[in-house]
């Protein structure tokens, strides 16, 4: 019932099948990172059971919100045998999109060492070589030029204060969270990372913030003050 997650992704695959959400050069990245879909998934758990330990958490809404949900709950559709057959929105023909993402590829590939550099501002030689070969590897995958196109297919998300049990809904995750923050993000910037860590600072008791001075991977730029802060968290919440 732990959730561990991390905020990083690939260049051009929001599979993320190394760090977990998101895509390097994405600008809904607050709407749509891992954190965000992970915590989602651990809500549907237990509301008290486990924890959950995020690295570039997704948005969260005004604090003390009424956060309201524009559709039914996934995990309540599906347990319930109503969940509608998958369709995304008609934004455009999947033909147009893997043109579109393939140009997108094409223009960035080149760019992957130095825009990879750019988010590890404290420990750039973290954003190795292998890394960024297996970004470019990954962007030649079959089909990975329609996932740029993918975000027209994103459901409404769910505010990460409605997600945490911040509201009087008495829905979400009411566990232990860990936000290890790094605030130098170059993704969304460095005051905004910082806000955000003051928001979950206050969001509601149970979720503790640990500011770290690094950007947007810093379970990757800065593992051994990640592996502390977990180390120093985990026998609190046991």
């Amino acid at each position: 019932p732990r959730a561990d997650t991390a905020g990083g992704g690939t260049l051009n695959d929001p599979r993320a099948d190394t760090a977990g959400g998101g895509t390097l050069n994405d600008p809904r990245e607050d709407d749509i990172a891992g954190g965000g879909q992970i915590v989602a998934a651990a809500a549907g758990l237990s509301p008290g059971g486990g924890g959950a330990q995020l690295a570039g958490v997704g948005r969260v809404s005004a604090v003390g919100a009424a956060a309201v949900s524009r559709q039914p709950s996934v995990g309540a559709l599906t347990l319930a045998g109503a969940l509608p057959p998958y369709q995304p929105l008609p934004v455009a023909p999947a033909a147009l999109l893997e043109v579109f993402g393939s140009a997108v590829i094409t223009l960035l590939r080149p760019r992957i060492p130095a825009l990879l550099t750019s988010y590890y501002p404290t420990a750039p030689l973290n954003a190795d070589a292998a890394q960024a070969e297996q970004i470019a590897r990954d962007a030649t995958d079959p089909g990975a030029a329609i996932v740029i196109g993918s975000g027209q297919k994103l459901p409404p998300q769910r505010p990460l204060n409605e997600v945490l049990g911040a509201t009087d809904a008495g829905t979400g995750f009411r566990g232990p969270v860990l936000v290890p923050q790094g605030e130098l993000d170059p993704l969304s910037g460095a005051q905004r990372s910082q806000d955000r860590a003051e928001v979950f600072r206050v969001l509601r008791p149970g979720v503790t913030v640990h500011r770290l001075a690094a950007g947007h991977c810093p379970h990757d730029e800065v593992p051994e003050q990640v592996a502390r802060a977990i180390r120093a968290w985990l026998p609190q919440v046991r």
